[in-house]
């Protein structure tokens, strides 16, 4: 795969560029579930629920436009008025004794003075007169009240960011569980979380061993590096004799003019499906490599593979292989790759970008970490491979 023209084209991230974006994400991720739970945005959901309600509209256009004397309490304000200035019931009011009372108290008129004045003189019928004699009686509502406070909380920086998130983006993150991670510190390498040499599960049989189809001798932490939180394993130019397996001798020392180190997670990692991680940068003419080893060591897969020219990714075991050559990429720059492994297929990607998708040659197997730098026999070099950090995932 060619990169040359993605890159001139800015179709693909640079790894601090992605490492920025996923950093974003993840705080964006945080934030949004945080909303999500929050008493604002269910108040905000509820408001707009009701406000959304046709009958709550219906209510607001009648406050908004119903004219004062086609109301009820100007009805009966206008003509409780209208009955105080009839002469029965002057007389009705005026009255001083029973007797004159009692005279005009069976008349339609006083009869409905007295209904009406009942009416109007009832605890909120002048609030409620007043109300919708006022032409800006909607801004003294409770649903006025409503509508501003939605508009309110619509402005909220918290209620915005969560309206324009895509939940999508989220969806592959809340479906990760982190299962391994490794930045490096302290100078030293972390023994709880890597050893030394090849990974064989029976540990009486463990030791730094080297192979004889390789030009360096593996020296255990002799050439590993951590500097500024960044892992070094480097291969340089060094006579020396280290063990090698012979298959009819068994262990031997052999004379090596190269020597480097390699490390592995078998101990405290390993896992069959998953997402693997590393940010990763190389440099020389030998090969460096990250990859995701069985426990067989058999087969390895390729999370990262600089073969002293190209940078590869891919599969390789004594039966089959499928790589991807990835050109255009400056080794020496940094870079994250990540595979996902599943029950069926590998997919690697390079930052963000998927570069290949292949089968899964061992389906179900328990793979770890394995990081080196090395030469063929048949022509050594020095380099060295520089590690950032390293990371494992579940997928739930």
């Amino acid at each position: 795969m060619n990169l040359f023209l993605a890159r001139l084209t800015g179709k693909i991230m640079s790894s601090d560029q992605f490492e920025k974006h996923i950093r974003q994400l993840l705080e964006d991720h945080r934030r949004y579930t945080i909303i999500e739970q929050s008493d604002e945005l269910k108040e905000y959901r509820q408001l707009e629920q009701i406000i959304g309600d046709v009958r709550f509209q219906e209510t607001k256009k009648e406050y908004k436009t119903k004219n004062y004397k086609d109301t009820v309490e100007y009805k009966n304000y206008s003509d409780f008025l209208a009955l105080q200035k009839d002469p029965v019931v002057q007389k009705y009011l005026h009255a001083v004794t029973d007797e004159e009372r009692n005279t005009v108290v069976g008349a339609i008129a006083v009869k409905n003075y007295i209904q009406l004045k009942s009416i109007v003189d009832e605890a909120g019928f002048e609030s409620k007169r007043a109300f919708w004699e006022n032409p800006n009686r909607w801004l003294q509502t409770e649903e006025y009240r409503k509508e501003m406070r939605l508009e309110q909380l619509k402005k909220n920086p918290d209620i915005q960011f969560f309206l324009n998130a895509d939940p999508e983006k989220f969806r592959a993150l809340s479906n990760l569980k982190e299962t391994f991670k490794a930045p490096f510190h302290d100078g030293r390498l972390d023994s709880n979380m890597f050893g030394t040499g090849f990974y064989i599960q029976d540990k009486s049989m463990r030791r730094d061993f080297s192979l004889i189809s390789e030009a360096q001798a593996y020296t255990g932490e002799k050439n590993i590096n951590i500097l500024n939180d960044v892992l070094s394993i480097i291969t340089k130019r060094e006579d020396t004799e280290a063990l090698v397996w012979d298959a009819k001798k068994g262990f031997v020392m052999h004379p090596f003019h190269y020597t480097s180190s390699i490390i592995n997670s078998g101990d405290s990692f390993q896992q069959a499906d998953g997402l693997y991680m590393a940010k990763v940068r190389a440099s020389g003419k030998c090969h460096s490599a990250i990859c995701l080893m069985t426990e067989d060591e058999k087969t390895a897969i390729e999370l990262y593979h600089y073969n002293g020219k190209n940078i590869v990714v891919g599969y390789k075991n004594a039966k089959d292989e499928e790589e991807e050559v990835i050109r255009g990429l400056k080794p020496q720059d940094w870079h994250t790759f990540s595979v996902l492994v599943d029950e069926k297929k590998l997919v690697f990607f390079l930052n963000e970008r998927t570069i290949l998708e292949t089968e899964n040659p061992v389906p179900g197997q328990k793979l770890h970490f394995s990081i080196r730098s090395f030469a063929p026999a048949n022509h050594g070099a020095e380099g060295r491979i520089d590690v950032d950090w390293v990371r494992g995932f579940v997928v739930k």
